[in-house]
């Protein structure tokens, strides 16, 4: 618990402002929530902006008159354990993915640039017989929750 853990991360602010301005996204990008039924009035859901959550967000923002003329940027982010053995020793790590709801989900799913890695949050290795230990546990989950918040603060 007491060796030095890396986290390697990219400015979110550049990678949403990339993602925005992409031209590859032109026809596949959703500047406003919106409602949308098919032929028999029933209710489709088919991209993220197309949610109850972003529809309601946007009425939020749309009362405070400071934000007129201003785009809703649903943030979207993942993560998932990865293990790198070449070199390293067999270290786990966590890469935080970051995409933005306005996107379609079918460029997402593609892998068209819509989902970028913005950090390597890495993951003590114990014994098998210390991982169920609380004080280890508290260490990891404390581990993973700080790297996020030094990220975020170095914006």
């Amino acid at each position: 618990m007491e060796d030095e853990h890396v986290v390697w991360f990219r400015d979110p602010h550049n990678v949403i402002k990339n993602m925005l301005s992409n031209p590859d996204f032109h026809l596949e990008f959703d500047y406003a929530p919106f409602r949308e039924e098919d032929a028999n009035g029933q209710r489709r859901w088919g991209n993220f902006m197309s949610g109850d959550w972003a529809w309601n967000q946007a009425d939020i923002i749309a009362e405070d008159p400071q934000t007129e003329g201003s785009m809703f940027v649903p943030i979207i982010l993942g993560s998932d354990k990865t293990t790198v053995s070449v070199a390293t020793g067999q270290n786990d790590y966590y890469p935080l993915y970051l995409s933005i709801g306005n996107v379609h989900n079918n460029v997402r799913r593609a892998h068209r640039n819509a989902v970028l890695p913005i950090a390597f949050l890495s993951m003590p290795k114990t014994d098998k017989k210390y991982s169920s230990d609380p004080k280890f546990v508290k260490f990891r989950r404390q581990l993973f929750h700080s790297s996020l918040s030094m990220y975020g603060n170095a914006n």
